[in-house]
């Protein structure tokens, strides 16, 4: 490697779900202006074990000091893509919470005492107007999995997904409707955007997609989306998330230009 290479490969974050065909193309139309202003993004997350709450093999998920919890492992990703979708935050205000202190692991006949989070709510407000609102658990037994509805001034873009998953589906659908339409309605995913497949899953493809652009910018000696300014900002909003939840205070954000 040339020197500088090793500095640019460390900016590069895993947040494979911005290349989700369905998340991708809702952007697209985001942008094409298909909801127009926003007026609220809403989203829910709602798994759980149908026997009760099981610790993760990595026993640090369970520390709330040592950064587990249910915010971070995938709240995070959800945070991501709000702001992929619309932009700067100026505000959150949100709670944390542990349903389950006690978890069992595999290898352990006796529970264990978690401080981490299990549960979490928040609500953002952007730079560019409009907020979101998101509540996310995996302490909900025989939970609905995950849903996004985004209203705005022309129109709504849904992305159901069934079952208790708690990723999006890579190769997902979703529904959209604006003024005069009669009712939702599945939107076409063009081919571009599911460009292959892979026998080892479906969930492979964004990852792929994802590695493809971190090697284009190796090459071309820049740091594509999403890079390291995406996750600092994204640890930002995590960090007062955590802050309001302790306080009980909205916290403002300084602006971005």
């Amino acid at each position: 490697m040339e020197e500088g290479q090793i500095d640019r490969i460390d900016r590069k974050i895993a947040h494979e779900f911005r290349f989700a065909s369905s998340r991708v193309r809702v952007k697209e139309l985001i942008d094409e202006g298909y909801v127009g202003p926003l007026h609220m993004a809403l989203m829910s997350l709602a798994v759980g074990l149908r026997n009760g709450f099981r610790a993760r093999p990595w026993r640090d998920s369970d520390d709330a000091a040592s950064g587990g919890g249910f915010l971070g492992g995938l709240g995070s990703h959800y945070i991501d893509c709000l702001r992929n979708w619309f932009g700067e935050m100026s505000a959150v205000s949100g709670s944390m919470n542990t349903h389950f202190a006690d978890r069992t692991y595999e290898d352990l006949a006796e529970s264990v005492e978690a401080t981490s989070d299990d549960t979490y709510d928040f609500v953002l407000e952007f730079s560019s107007g409009g907020w979101a609102a998101m509540t996310g658990t995996s302490a909900a037994l025989f939970g609905s999995g995950a849903r996004v509805e985004i209203y705005g001034k022309d129109g709504t873009l849904v992305t159901p997904q069934p079952g208790a998953g708690f990723n999006p589906p890579p190769l997902g659908t979703f529904l959209g409707a604006q003024a005069g339409d009669e009712e939702l309605a599945e939107l076409q995913i063009p081919e571009r955007l599911e460009p292959f497949s892979d026998d080892q899953g479906g969930r492979m493809m964004p990852f792929r997609m994802l590695v493809r652009e971190f090697v284009q910018g190796i090459a071309d000696g820049t740091s594509p989306a999403p890079n390291f300014l995406d996750g600092l900002r994204r640890q930002e909003i995590m960090t007062a998330i955590r802050e309001s939840s302790f306080t009980g205070e909205k916290v403002r954000f300084r602006t971005i230009a």
